[in-house]
């Protein structure tokens, strides 16, 4: 592992966030500490209630777009958050949002990584914290996946995503990005995936004959209720996974898997918010960011995804401290 807080220009994470964006991101200070956020370290330490897990990992070694920078970009991008969410009234980085020391990932094959990602997001839900996974690529959800179906076992699964990734095997291994989706499938955790607007012929044949969920990105922009059909599939507590490619490319072009179409920030927060109403997330992850050197926009969007999500599941909590304060 290698320090991502405090000393980050030394780490990879470092490298890539200077690499991908246009402006230094210069020394962490104790005035301005880099962190997710830049949050003042009152509210991130290791007594913090979420716990942000960055890993700068790339299972397909994509030469011209690689979310193996994700992690930089996100964090860098973060600087300009508005700690103040104006639209849910809180400030969600109250509850407490600490980001971990950088995690190596294993380089030599992706199971072995998701074995080290288990363990790593397995050690933070054992503290009775909240993880959040920042990629780096798909492949890593599976890691995570097994260590919140290891704490919890009425899980569920949630994917937002263009693509199915239901290769049995994809590039030579049966547990990189396109893959992902099967691994968890064979877990026997019940598995939705949501936003789809491409799939093979084989992945769509293996959809047909199991059991998992697939709305598409038309379904869901037809009307939201299709959502609903998801949640009642579900059990109480659910795991969450967001591709970024999800998203309609007009909105987020910077993902090495673009499909026309998908959902837009709107569409995106109101499945959430319907998610989040009706079943208890314990743990989830942004994915697949791929920084485009000279546009720091959709590095800002995924930050913004992240801190939003944080604000949407514990804005009741914040809600009635906030409140007690009062």
């Amino acid at each position: 592992m290698r320090v991502c807080v405090g000393n980050l220009e030394e780490s990879e994470l470092g490298k890539q966030a200077n690499i991908m964006g246009s402006i230094n991101i210069g020394s962490a200070s104790k005035k301005y500490p880099y962190n997710f956020g830049v949050i003042p370290r009152e509210y991130s330490n290791v007594d913090s209630t979420v716990y942000v897990i960055c890993i700068s990992y790339d299972s397909a070694n994509n030469p011209v777009m690689s979310s193996r920078g994700g992690p930089g970009g996100i964090l860098r991008a973060s600087r300009n958050l508005e700690l103040f969410d104006s639209e849910l009234g809180i400030e969600t980085y109250k509850i407490g949002i600490y980001t971990m020391d950088e995690v190596e990932p294993n380089s030599n094959c992706p199971f072995e990584n998701s074995q080290v990602v288990e363990a790593v997001v397995g050690e933070v839900l054992n503290s009775d914290k909240f993880p959040v996974v920042v990629g780096g690529d798909h492949s890593l959800t599976l890691g995570a996946v097994r260590a919140a179906a290891n704490k919890y076992q009425d899980l569920g699964v949630v994917i937002f995503d263009a693509h199915p990734d239901l290769f049995d095997e994809y590039e030579s291994t049966k547990y990189g990005h396109a893959s992902v989706a099967r691994r968890i499938d064979e877990l026997g955790i019940p598995l939705s995936i949501v936003g789809v607007r491409t799939a093979s012929r084989d992945e769509t044949e293996f959809i047909n004959k199991s059991g998992i969920t697939v709305v598409g990105a038309r379904e869901v922009l037809k009307s939201k209720e299709a959502f609903e059909g998801v949640l009642s599939m579900l059990p109480e507590r659910v795991y969450l996974s967001v591709d970024v490619d999800v998203m309609d490319p007009g909105e987020m072009p910077a993902v090495a898997n673009p499909e026309p179409g998908g959902l837009g920030w709107y569409d995106m927060e109101e499945c959430f918010e319907r998610l989040i109403s009706k079943k208890t997330v314990v743990s989830f992850d942004v994915v697949e960011l791929c920084p485009i050197m000279g546009n720091p926009t959709p590095d800002f969007i995924a930050a913004k995804l992240i801190y939003r999500l944080i604000g949407l599941i514990f804005r009741d909590k914040l809600l009635s401290v906030s409140g007690e304060q009062g």
